[in-house]
């Protein structure tokens, strides 16, 4: 290959160990992650941002429809079966994608009724 690291990996090159760790120390100084802003874990356990560099209004607004399903105990697994029951409405144990978007939908639209405004 024509490339530094295919010359590197190729049989017939020599190891230069300098060169390698440049080019290691190049590669790493490209891959390190911009740092968002601190964010708490949500009841997903995600630590999502807020603002610019962050997730938008709308998936917090998504993720806050879903997150009582999260609730650990009694009142989450209640939670937990009503949803089963409502995305399974003919109850063979199993759920379609056309299953799982109208609960979806339906459960975003009781969260957030449609008021024709926007």
């Amino acid at each position: 290959a024509n490339t530094e690291v295919g010359k590197l990996l190729s049989a017939e090159a020599e190891f230069d160990p300098e060169k390698a760790a440049a080019m290691k120390a190049k590669a790493e100084s490209k891959s390190k992650p911009e740092k968002l802003p601190y964010a708490e874990p949500n009841a997903f356990g995600m630590k999502i941002s807020k603002g610019k560099k962050g997730a938008s209004k709308d998936y917090f607004m998504f993720a806050e429809a879903f997150e009582p399903y999260t609730v650990e105990g009694p009142e989450g697994d209640k939670l937990r079966e009503e949803g089963m029951i409502d995305a399974d409405p003919n109850g063979n144990g199993l759920c379609s994608l056309a299953e799982i978007d109208t609960f979806v939908l339906k459960r975003l639209l009781s969260k957030y009724p449609n008021t024709g405004k926007g």
